[in-house]
């Protein structure tokens, strides 16, 4: 019975978690916004969560679009593949590395440094 009542108090909290986990599917403004900062860069780097142990990929820009489904929900595409911009790095007009997805207003976004990017 313990059981029971604790997994269906925990269920609502992770669908809430997922909703909101990273930047993959966003408004469309941010979105386009993103699109901007990628069209203008030939490397961004990659946070890569599941890697062991976690870090930080150079990622070449090859191709860069949107994928929007509907008004607001729309998923940035780098390469052919949706990416979730919370984890991604671009120089900014400074020459130094921001994160993509603070940039445009994303909560999710990963506010780790590269250790071998100058911020």
């Amino acid at each position: 019975m313990k059981t029971s009542v604790l997994l269906a108090a925990a269920l609502p909290l992770l669908f809430v978690a997922e909703a909101y986990a990273g930047c993959t599917a966003m408004p469309q403004r941010s979105a386009y916004e993103a699109l901007r900062i990628l069209e203008s860069q030939i490397m961004v780097t990659e946070y890569c969560e599941s890697c062991q142990p976690p870090s930080f990929q150079p990622v070449g820009v090859r191709s860069a679009g949107l994928d929007c489904n509907g008004v607001e929900d729309c998923r940035v595409i780098l390469n052919g593949k949706p990416v979730d911009v919370a984890n991604l790095f671009a120089s900014n007009v400074d020459g130094r590395e921001e994160n993509i997805g603070h940039a445009v207003g994303c909560p999710d976004a990963v506010r780790l440094r590269p250790r071998f990017l100058d911020f």
